[in-house]
Parts: C-alpha cells; sequence; structure tokens
C-alpha cells in the first residue's frame, strides 16, 4: 500500500539541502541508501527505522531532525520537535549527536545573513541541576523544570508566540523560530505540564522516540498529548535488543478494555504491529487487540554496522536478524593485540586470528555467580594488549560484583556490567560470562537467563574480537514452555554456528589445565574452546 499523504509534511527540496551539506562536508559521515531512506520520509505521518547494533540509527535521527528543522525554518515556518528516549542516557546520546551536528553546522556550513539554524535552540529538559561538559552540548541549554522559571517562561513564549526568546541561541532577529526539546517521557510531559500550569497544549509538530524498543506505549503517549493535528511521528529502535522493563503481569491481566489497547507492548512493537509490511506476532496477548487497517507505517531497515568485526556481523545476521531479512553486514576487520601466555588453551582462545570463540564449559553448579568463569575471564584479559579496550557483559549482578573484584586494576568497572547496562556501549574485546550452569536454576529463570534480546546485546558490543564463555547445561536446556523453548533454541543455533564454522577442531582440556587453577572448588571441570577465523557470507 502506498503513502496516503497527498502533501508533504517537510519541504523535501529544503530538507535535502541540508543532507547535501553533510555529503559534502568531509568531517561527516554522509548517510547510506538505507539511512536516506529514512531521513526522506517527510510525507509519511509515522515513520520507523529499525537499527541494529552500530548501525547508526541514533545518527541517523539526529540528521532527520534537524533537516527537518532546516526545512521548516528555511520555509519561514516555526519549527516545534520533541525527542524522547527510556533513559537519561539514551536521551543524552540523541542530544549529544544532535548538538555535535549543530556546531558542525554553525562552523562550517554555507552561511547567509538569514541562516535559518540560527533560529533553533537546543533544550534539554532535566529535572534536577545537572554538571555539563561544555565540549559536548555546545549548543544546548539545560533547562530545569522544576526550578528555572524564567526558562520555562520564555519557553512557554517561544511555543506560543512565533517569536524567539532565548537570545542566547542568536535569534538574529527573524520572526520564525524553532525549539528542539530532548526529555525522558515523564520529562517532556512535566516540562509541559509545568509550561502551562498542570495542563498541556498541542504545540509539537514533530514527535521523535530514540530506543522505541525500550519504550513502552504509554510513555509514548503521555507526551504525544503535546502533539499537534497531523504532527509527524518518527520511531527508532530495535526490537532485536532490550526490551522494556515490565512490572505488570499482563499474561494473568483480565480487564478486557486495557488488553484491547495494548499497553505491554513496547513504542517499536506497537508500530511493527501496524506496519503492513512486517510479519509482527505478539503471542496470545493480541487476541483482543482490533488492528485498524488503512495507515501505512513504513519501516526502514539499517543494514551496515559500523562497529562489528565482519566475521561477528555475518555470525549476528545468521543468528538474530535473517529473522527480519536484514543483510546485516560490515567491512571491519581489525585484529585484537595482544600480549600471548604460557598456557595453550589461553593462546588459542586469544590468538588474534580468531574474531569469534566460544568456550563452553561443564561446570554445573554456579547460579548467578560463577567463579569458574571469573577465574577463565581473568587470564583472557591478561593476555590482551593493555591499549585495547576491554569490557566483560553478564546478566547477573553477582557476577558483576565477583569480575569486578577479579579484575581491578586491570580493567575499569564500567567496563564489567550488566546487560541492560551495557546496551549503547562497545569495547575492542567482549567476553561474555553466561554464568548459570545449574540446570535447575535454568528451568527455573529460564524467561531471564535465555533471552535471545539479552545474547544478542552481549555479543554485538565487540568491535575486534568476541569470546562467549558458556555453560553446557544451558545450551543444553530444554525448557517445557513454548516461549522459553524458542529462545533456547537461539543458544543452541548460536553453539551450532561455532562449532561448524570452527577452523580446526577445538581445544580440549580441564579448566585447571587451561588457567592454572580450580577456583574456589574441590572439583575442577572439562572445557571445549571452538574458534573461528572467517565465517563466509551465507544469504540462504
Amino acid at each position: 500500500m502506498s503513502s496516503p499523504a497527498e502533501i508533504e509534511l517537510f519541504n523535501r527540496r529544503k530538507a535535502n539541502e541540508f543532507l547535501s551539506w553533510i555529503d559534502e562536508e568531509t568531517q561527516l559521515d554522509s548517510p547510506n541508501e538505507k539511512q536516506r531512506q529514512f531521513i526522506q520520509r517527510y510525507a509519511e505521518r509515522f515513520a520507523v527505522l529499525q537499527g541494529p547494533p552500530g548501525t547508526g540509527k541514533t545518527v541517523t535521527l539526529s540528521y532527520g531532525l534537524l533537516a527537518r528543522a532546516f526545512a521548516r525554518l528555511d520555509d519561514n515556518e516555526d519549527f516545534r520537535g520533541l525527542v524522547v528516549a527510556p533513559s537519561n542516557r539514551a536521551t543524552n546520546a540523541i542530544l549529544e549527536k544532535t548538538d555535535a551536528l549543530l556546531q558542525q553546522w554553525r562552523a562550517s556550513g554555507p552561511r547567509t545573513d538569514d541562516d535559518p539554524l540560527d533560529d533553533l535552540q537546543l533544550v534539554r529538559a532535566v529535572s534536577r541541576d545537572v554538571d555539563v561538559r561544555e565540549d559536548r552540548y555546545d549548543e544546548s541549554r539545560f533547562v530545569n523544570y522544576h526550578t528555572d522559571e524564567e526558562a520555562i517562561s520564555e519557553i512557554k513564549r517561544d511555543l506560543t508566540s512565533g517569536q524567539s526568546s532565548l537570545d542566547a541561541f542568536g535569534a538574529g532577529g527573524s520572526t520564525n523560530s524553532g525549539i528542539l526539546v530532548c526529555s525522558t517521557p515523564s520529562g517532556g510531559y512535566k516540562l509541559v505540564e509545568k509550561i502551562y500550569d498542570d495542563g498541556t497544549e498541542p504545540h509539537f509538530e514533530l514527535l521523535a522516540a530514540d530506543e522505541a524498543s525500550m519504550m513502552p506505549v504509554p510513555d509514548l503517549l503521555v507526551p504525544g498529548a503535546s502533539t499537534t493535528k497531523g504532527a509527524q511521528i518518527l520511531i527508532s529502535g530495535d526490537h532485536r535488543q532490550m526490551p522494556p522493563v515490565q512490572q505488570h503481569d499482563w499474561d494473568r491481566e483480565d480487564r478486557r478494555i486495557v488488553e484491547e489497547i495494548a499497553p505491554f507492548l513496547s513504542t517499536m512493537d506497537f508500530f511493527r504491529l501496524f506496519s503492513e509490511d512486517d510479519n509482527f506476532s505478539g503471542g496470545e496477548n493480541l487476541e483482543l487487540v482490533d488492528v485498524p487497517t488503512g495507515q501505512f507505517v513504513p519501516i526502514d531497515r539499517l543494514e551496515i554496522t559500523y562497529r562489528c568485526h565482519t566475521v561477528v556481523a555475518e555470525f549476528l545476521r545468521r543468528l538474530i536478524y535473517s529473522d527480519d531479512g536484514i543483510r546485516y553486514r560490515s567491512g571491519l576487520n581489525h585484529q585484537l593485540d595482544v600480549k600471548g601466555s604460557h598456557r595453550p588453551g589461553v593462546r588459542r582462545a586469544m590468538h588474534p586470528r580468531y574474531p569469534l570463540v566460544l568456550i563452553v564449559h561443564d561446570e554445573q553448579e554456579s547460579q548467578q555467580s560463577n567463579p569458574f568463569e571469573a577465574g577463565i575471564i581473568s587470564k583472557l584479559v591478561d593476555a590482551a594488549a593493555d591499549k585495547e579496550s576491554k569490557g566483560v557483559v553478564t546478566p547477573h549482578n553477582a557476577q558483576r560484583g565477583r569480575l569486578r573484584t577479579k579484575l581491578r586494576g586491570r580493567v575499569d568497572d564500567d567496563s564489567v556490567d550488566t546487560v541492560e547496562r551495557f546496551q549503547g556501549g562497545e569495547r575492542d574485546l567482549i567476553i561474555v560470562s553466561a554464568t548459570v550452569s545449574d540446570p535447575d536454576y535454568i528451568r527455573r529463570e529460564a524467561e531471564f537467563i535465555l533471552s535471545p534480546e539479552r545474547l544478542n546485546v552481549a555479543m554485538s558490543r565487540m568491535k575486534k574480537k568476541l569470546v562467549l564463555v558458556v555453560p553446557r547445561s544451558l545450551i543444553n536446556v530444554i525448557p517445557s514452555d513454548k516461549e522459553q523453548y524458542r529462545s533456547a533454541r537461539k543458544w543452541k543455533r548460536m553453539y551450532e554456528i561455532i562449532t561448524e564454522e570452527a577452523n580446526k577442531e577445538p581445544w580440549s582440556g580441564t579448566v585447571s589445565e587451561m588457567i592454572g587453577e580450580v577456583p574456589e572448588r574441590s572439583s575442577d571441570a572439562s572445557l571445549n574452546i571452538y574458534t573461528v577465523a572467517n565465517l563466509a557470507t551465507d544469504d540462504g
């Protein structure tokens, strides 16, 4: 179905003038074909971007935001935009990208006496005063909506009068003005509520949500109350990464009217549900949802990662993104620099020619903390060159604490963390500690432990080398629940791909033979090390 829009919400020719400047600016990366396709959705009321790890979805969104601001302001129209993200970290990420792009424009853009973007203000709504690095947010103003009464009054005048009043941003005497507010969903609502004395008014012509796969639907509806009729909604996320944290047990929900509006979905999945070109399946919870037809919701899917090694990118394509028909790929082949080791198992696992390594061990007594894996990881970290950045990802806080203690002085605490806190991060070397080996505990916690989204995030933080340290019991588990069984299949498929593509017979031995000790246990455990040097592209 083609888009029903008859007119463009943003002037295509003028918006593309901004994109042309990006193409010509040597310090900026020109958007690739898929990125440009999303940026140029100027006519659709709704546009969705799926950005797998490292594909630049936040940069793409920032390009799209400023292209739209430029088009409106150059057309002598006001621009009112609101960008929300599910956390302060994610909000600051989109603000930082947009701020840096605006800095670059003001430093080297095609200047005129009446530069449209001179009238654009970047406002970060916050609930408390924060220290701001000026070199990071040179073009942004942080406004505390609890205490900055003068700034709130100025923003209200800007939203209602069409005349910019924040003269710190150099309005230049123009009668049109622009404002782009970045906040969490609750922050955006509280800012507007403060402006209108516990009420709201529709003033924003653009609402964008970044990291929308982590944002529940109600979190978009709250700031959405401040949008104008016909406003454009831009959604950016990746449903193959971490979903929202939900406290409610939706499987037991019996209020029909609540179930009908599908509040249990992420914002990303909500728009996927309405898209006619996506094979969305949300399970039994969607039985009561009446999905309207006739509204075109395009989904643009990015394919090129600018982070992962080409071998790991192909591995993730086969394991995860082939389900979406995404030809996830990379052109990066950097090798990790290593110091070496006198232990054969460590040498094999850390050899630079193997960007993808799987260590499978037979220990099966650990639950939320695993001393065996901590000992293995310690030796692997020691073998990497000091100049290489290192990250260790684990599902549990207890294992995070053990690893931080074990690695103190060699790896910063921030580089050893849970999967949730590592989303958005990257390191040259990523080691994943699966941790849980007790078969009974695996079955009890299968929904959490076996989550393919959590696995995907953990694996995709790497730039040069990925090492997976996994108990055999986790690979072999067979849950009775249907959804958990599907999740377990991803772990089995991960094992199948790596063992089938391993370049030689695995290194076999015991934990003590690999690292020289039996960590805090009286019994040893055997292990195999599978190494992958090349992974031919398989589009089948």
